[in-house]
């Protein structure tokens, strides 16, 4: 059994703000980086379901079975939304500034809806790494 640590408000509520902080900072700054916007969007993205997949598994003890489709599907959820994430934070960034040609063409967003099905696959080859990593090192109750 794969014990899981009990979950930690404080560090947690911690990252969520620093996290959302750093999503403000980039709304206010003048350049159009795609890559800023995906890395903000990936940042929100894991802060959100490493918050709510820490808590629902919190103190909870898992097989090795049933830890590993966990990890493998909370990835792939994780790069479906990390992209879409993505793209809403484009769109913010694209209302607020409201230039007469935006900082994110639509095509842009298209293009990183595309990415969709390889961050699919990219994050739930590392979440399974992770949590075979995880289910190796951390001790067994």
């Amino acid at each position: 059994m794969i014990a899981v640590p009990a979950f930690r408000r404080r560090i947690m509520r911690a990252c969520l703000l620093a996290t959302g902080a750093l999503v403000f900072l980039w709304l206010r700054i003048e350049e159009a980086s795609a890559l800023l916007a995906m890395l903000g969007g990936w940042g929100v993205t894991l802060a959100v379901v490493i918050w709510y997949g820490w808590k629902a598994l919190s103190e909870r003890s898992l097989t090795v079975r049933q830890w590993m489709p966990i990890a493998a599907l909370t990835g792939a959820v994780t790069g479906l939304a990390a992209a879409i994430v993505s793209v809403l934070l484009m769109l913010l960034k694209n209302g607020l500034h409201a230039h007469l040609f935006p900082d994110f063409p639509f095509e842009m967003m298209r293009a990183v809806l595309g990415f969709i099905p390889w961050w699919m696959m990219g994050a739930c080859l590392v979440a399974v790494g992770m949590g075979a990593l995880w289910a190796a090192l951390v001790p067994r109750r």
